[in-house]
């Protein structure tokens, strides 16, 4: 406000003076025309006035003072308004100016504070980027030792798999050495040094400490959660640690188990073996005492029919009689002689026993049974044939008993690698819950009887159609 009055103040000083300085000079104009001012200053002699010149040049003169003083008027006038055009447009670009600046203001200040979130975001993408990468480190680790406790089947192999496995785990792979002490005994790599820098974790059995796993830094750190190890890294170590008592009961359980089995599956065998050789022997003393009786009875029978008069036909029919009970008996001995332990098969061989045993049971049972062979069994074991004669038996027995079939084909074929036995019935079908029953024994022992020579039962299942069983016996894996 005090610009503007100062500058309007200005303006009308400078009007009146210009006025004043024109007024001046008409006057001075005037006069010198009418007193001749260089006559008064100079002495020049005084000419004749020649009032119509002065009054012309008088008029003259104030009509361009009068349009000078009009133009500079107008001149002022415009270049006020000009003056105020332009204050207006600056008072206006000024208002625009410090409304942009504020906004660019508020704008930088917005961006400042975008900025500083997206930095703090950035930072907290880039400390969970690294989280991240500390847990697929330590995920990597456990994959790598869970693969290996798979793959290995002896605890030294899978702790000596282990050490390695563990520095990939930890924040300083390159500087991170481990050792597992287990039963008195050290676990290490090479060129492995002791350090203060430590971490470990107990394994424990059964709630008893049998050994630990330590991991080593062979350099000086930061202090961090516990010393220069993270709290992550503790977590590990006791995981690992735990793992591998887990897995040391796992194979101490495995391994007595399987001692177990194999105490089972030999005093099976035994079992078996045994029974073979009562069998043998109840066979042997069917057919040498009471067969070699039962014959002495019939020759004394012949020998009492001899004696009597041919008169005494009662005495006659009679023996007759008792011979022919005589024969019956033999007859029902050696039949009860060969269920127990054929003699074929001992004579014979295999596959003249199956063939026999085939015919006995289409007699028996009235079911169609045909078998067909190939290769040759003077080779077998004697154990083995036995033991594939009973399989045989079963598979017909167990047809007999539930399938309700009325054909079975069957097929035995040997050759230098294996040997395969695969019968087919045409019944009902074995339930699938029956074929790993516990309480299905005649299945149970069918893969006992193989199982010293490696051998296998397969059992395929088409229900309401048909039952097929095979064995499989590989002639390279003998026990």
């Amino acid at each position: 406000m005090k610009n503007r009055k100062l500058k309007r103040a200005k303006s009308q000083l400078f009007i009146v003076i210009t006025v004043s300085i024109f007024v001046c000079l008409f006057i001075l104009f005037f006069l010198n025309e009418i007193l001749d001012f260089s006559h008064i200053i100079f002495k020049t002699p005084i000419t004749q006035i020649n009032w119509i010149e002065i009054i012309s040049k008088t008029v003259i003169v104030f009509l361009i003072c009068s349009i000078s003083v009009y133009i500079i008027s107008r001149l002022e006038s415009k270049r006020k308004k000009a003056v105020e055009t332009l204050r207006k447009t600056h008072d206006k670009h000024k208002e625009l100016v410090e409304e942009q600046t504020a906004e660019i203001l508020k704008t930088n200040e917005e961006l400042k504070q975008e900025i500083q979130k997206r930095k703090r975001v950035e930072e907290e993408n880039n400390n969970l980027i690294y989280e991240m990468g500390e847990r697929v480190k330590e995920l990597q680790c456990l994959y790598g030792i869970s693969e290996s406790v798979r793959k290995r089947n002896t605890l030294n192999e899978i702790f000596h798999d282990v050490i390695k496995y563990i520095p990939q785990g930890w924040h300083y792979p390159e500087y991170t050495r481990a050792l597992i002490h287990f039963d008195g005994k050290d676990y290490i790599e090479k060129h492995f040094d002791k350090t203060k820098w430590k971490l470990h974790s107990d394994i424990n059995i059964r709630g008893k400490r049998r050994g630990s796993v330590e991991v080593y830094y062979t350099k000086e750190f930061a202090e961090l959660d516990k010393g220069p190890f993270l709290k992550e890294e503790q977590n590990l170590i006791q995981g690992i640690a735990e793992t591998l008592s887990e897995v040391i009961e796992h194979k101490k359980a495995v391994e007595e188990n399987k001692s177990s089995g194999e105490q089972l599956h030999k005093l099976s065998a035994r079992l078996q073996s045994i029974r073979e050789e009562e069998r043998e022997n109840i066979s042997r003393e069917i057919n040498v005492v009471l067969g070699q009786a039962l014959t002495n009875l019939k020759k004394d029978l012949s020998a009492l029919d001899n004696s009597f008069p041919k008169e005494q036909k009662d005495a006659h029919k009679r023996i007759r009689e008792l011979k022919e009970l005589t024969e019956d008996t033999i007859n029902s001995v050696q039949k009860i002689s060969m269920d127990i332990r054929p003699s074929i098969l001992d004579d014979l061989g295999l596959v003249s026993a199956i063939k026999w045993e085939a015919r006995e049971f289409q007699k028996r049972f009235g079911i169609e049974c045909m078998i067909t062979t190939r290769g040759s069994d003077s080779d077998l074991d004697e154990n083995l044939t036995i033991n594939i004669f009973r399989i045989f038996q079963e598979i017909l027995t167990n047809v007999a008993r539930h399938a309700n079939a009325t054909q079975v084909k069957s097929n035995l074929n040997i050759d230098d690698k294996e040997l395969i036995l695969e019968v087919r019935d045409n019944g009902k079908g074995i339930p699938k819950d029956k074929l790993n029953d516990p309480k299905s024994l005649g299945l149970f022992g069918m893969k006992e009887r193989v199982y010293p020579w490696k051998g296998r039962v397969d059992i395929t299942v088409v229900e309401g159609e048909s039952t097929t069983v095979k064995v499989i016996i590989p002639f390279n894996s003998v026990e």
